[in-house]
């Protein structure tokens, strides 16, 4: 799957011209970091580009919208750490790549004001994307080290060597759009059935026939094997991967509703580290870009107008059919 973080370090060239209604108006204020302000128009920006690469339905726009916003705040709040690293780019630095993007487009017989009109974009904000790609890229180039891709992968063998674990799970079945009250009281109740299958009151393929709302309910939950990467949701296997064998986790959310994941069995993959490298790099830069922005976000001031809904916490909810595809990342 393609990196969901909103890394923005491309700027698309495309000349296609699509069109994704909106309901606000394209100069209201999202949200605000620090008192500077995101736009609305910013949100709509990525999701036109967004709709490039995959439709979007009327269901799951607005919370792929939500999604959008989310990832442009951690944005503003990396920028604000690259700051403080002395990172972010200089003025100068910002004038040169602007005149290497008014080259690249002379090539194509376009004006770098042909350009903003057509990706919807202020020369102001251009400068901000670039001044964004430049800080960004130098940040990883100090992180993205051998050594520390090295650690990392031994870290999280797991996630990238090929592993192998046999699993089951108890669903309490729920939408994204069962109301909150609804999905806490859900979630209450899965989180009371592990505590007594961890105490040994009932086992959990007991459990899994009586409560489970699976297909997979009368096998004891039994699911069957399943990698890092597929094929169950993203928040789904981030826990199932932490588990040992005879573990039971907590609540999980996806989008079908709350799981207990039982780990029943592991197979170690044998993939090493040369053969993974890419993967690891990108795992990592994702790690960096959530880290910087968590601790950027302890004392920056981060407002939600209200004006596009804030969306469930992305550890609760996998979403991985309604986040982004791309919000470019390289």
């Amino acid at each position: 799957m393609l990196w969901l973080v909103m890394l923005f370090s491309q700027i698309c060239y495309c000349e296609k011209q699509d069109r994704l209604p909106v309901q606000q108006s394209p100069e209201a204020v999202a949200a605000r970091v620090n008192g500077q302000p995101i736009l609305v128009r910013e949100v709509t920006r990525q999701m036109l580009r967004i709709q490039r690469r995959q439709s979007i339905s009327s269901v799951v726009a607005p919370r792929m919208k939500s999604e959008v916003l989310r990832q442009l705040i951690q944005r503003r709040l990396v920028e604000l750490h690259l700051q403080a690293q002395q990172l972010a780019a200089s003025q100068q630095e910002v004038a040169v790549a602007v005149e290497s993007l008014e080259s690249r487009l002379g090539k194509q017989n376009l004006t770098l004001v042909q350009h903003l009109e057509r990706q919807r974009m202020t020369e102001a904000e251009l400068r901000a994307t670039l001044a964004w790609q430049i800080g960004w890229r130098r940040y990883l180039d100090r992180h993205l080290t051998e050594a520390n891709l090295k650690k990392y992968f031994n870290q999280n063998v797991r996630d990238f060597d090929g592993t192998k674990m046999r699993v089951a799970h108890i669903l309490f079945k729920c939408s994204l759009d069962t109301p909150a009250e609804q999905q806490v009281l859900l979630r209450e109740r899965a989180g009371q059935l592990s505590r007594r299958i961890r105490e040994g009151e009932v086992s959990f393929a007991a459990a899994a026939r009586r409560y489970s709302d699976a297909p997979t309910a009368s096998q004891g939950g039994a699911i069957g094997v399943i990698q890092r990467n597929e094929p169950m949701p993203d928040a789904f296997a981030r826990v199932a991967f932490m588990l040992q064998a005879g573990e039971v986790s907590g609540p999980v959310r996806t989008r079908f509703g709350i799981h207990l994941i039982q780990c029943l069995e592991v197979t170690p993959g044998s993939r090493k580290w040369s053969e993974v490298r890419s993967q690891v790099r990108e795992s990592v830069a994702r790690y960096l870009f959530s880290w910087a922005a968590d601790q950027q976000s302890r004392t920056a001031q981060v407002v939600w107008t209200g004006v596009i809904s804030r969306p469930m916490s992305a550890v609760e909810v996998d979403g991985t059919s309604e986040r982004p595809e791309a919000i470019d990342s390289k």
